[in-house]
């Protein structure tokens, strides 16, 4: 997936959505689709990064203690020990980075602009003067 695509949320979202409209949608759901025409709704549009994961040390210890405790106080010491060279630790993140690659998951980067969906007096959703829907023509 290249980094060129956007993700559009509300303000302070947690998660975020492909395409403005289902934002929208998801808004008008929580509003019980209750549309007041004098209602704007805000929402963000992202640029996106991939998924990053830049704890290894914290993976490392993790396995170290989940294989330390089938043995004794000497294993358990040892492993603690290896987890913390540096070399374990980049095998980790780039264990942690390949199999981010795998994913389509994408984070939200930067703000590069907000857009605010107003309602004409049918309650019909407007976006930069036009409506955020095609009508469906007869």
């Amino acid at each position: 997936m290249s980094d060129d695509r956007h993700l559009f949320g509300l303000p302070g979202a947690e998660h975020m959505q492909w395409d403005l409209a289902t934002v929208y949608e998801q808004w008008a759901d929580d509003n019980d689709g209750f549309i007041d025409e004098a209602a704007t709704v805000t929402i963000e549009e992202w640029t996106t990064a991939p998924l990053a994961y830049r704890r290894p040390e914290y993976l490392a210890e993790h396995v170290a203690e989940t294989i330390g405790e089938e043995g004794d106080e000497w294993l358990f010491d040892a492993l603690s020990n290896a987890a913390q060279k540096p070399d374990v630790i980049a095998a980790f993140q780039g264990a942690v980075d390949l199999m981010l690659s795998k994913v389509g998951y994408r984070m939200a980067a930067q703000c590069i602009a907000t857009h605010v969906i107003t309602h004409d007096a049918e309650g019909e959703p407007m976006l930069d003067g036009g409506r955020l829907y095609r009508p469906v023509e007869k």
